[in-house]
């Protein structure tokens, strides 16, 4: 039973480091070729071009090539889930007039509201948030079943003997043996002394 609470204690000692660690690229935010979903308003001369949000989000692979303009990319390099920004892309970072569906910006500021990251999937990202409740969440789950293992190991080995084993005959502890003489069984403190119903000497203990 002490190895059984070593482990447990060991257990809960090292599993918020497996389990709160940040994972390692995590904090480098959004890199190129991530799958990224995300929302944002861009208003020009104070009128909505665009909007999504987390009930209607955007999701894309990030790169260069992808995310226009050039401005709003350097922008959201880095960002990690959850974070939230504002800015102001100049007219030198946004759209180019040969851009087929964006060409009318051309020259124009742009104005990015509450561009946020809700998720991220990639080499250097992790769909956990920064704030870990997930991790927290996954922490919580192992260690219930860590938990509830060692309550069931340790129930076992304390109820098992009780139900299954052999019985001393005086302290209905477990038996190690019977009298030689009198086939009555005992515990071993029971028997230090000889048997106490008719003082045999030898001990035969059962075989494990």
């Amino acid at each position: 039973m002490r190895c059984l609470n070593k482990l447990l204690i060991f257990t809960i000692l090292f599993l918020p480091f497996i389990f709160l660690t940040p994972i390692k690229g995590y904090e480098n935010g959004i890199q190129d070729n991530d799958l990224v979903t995300f929302g944002y308003h861009l208003l020009v001369d104070g009128k909505t071009v665009e909007y999504y949000d987390s009930s209607i989000p955007k999701k894309i692979l990030f790169n260069e090539n992808n995310i226009k303009p050039i401005g709003l990319y350097t922008r959201m390099l880095g960002m990690k889930i959850g974070e939230k920004r504002n800015f102001d892309v100049p007219p030198e970072e946004g759209f180019d007039a040969s851009d087929p569906d964006y060409g009318y910006l051309a020259g124009k500021l742009l104005h990015y509201q509450n561009v946020e990251i809700y998720d991220v999937v990639g080499v250097s990202s992790t769909t956990s948030s920064p704030s870990g409740n997930f991790n927290i969440l996954k922490f919580i789950i192992v260690l219930s079943v860590v938990g509830g293992s060692f309550v069931l190991i340790y129930g076992f080995f304390k109820i098992y003997p009780k139900l299954f084993f052999k019985k001393c005959s005086i302290c209905k502890k477990k038996a190690v043996g019977k009298c030689s003489k009198c086939g009555q069984i005992y515990c071993i403190h029971c028997f230090q002394n000889g048997c106490p119903s008719c003082k045999g000497r030898t001990l035969v203990r059962f075989k494990k």
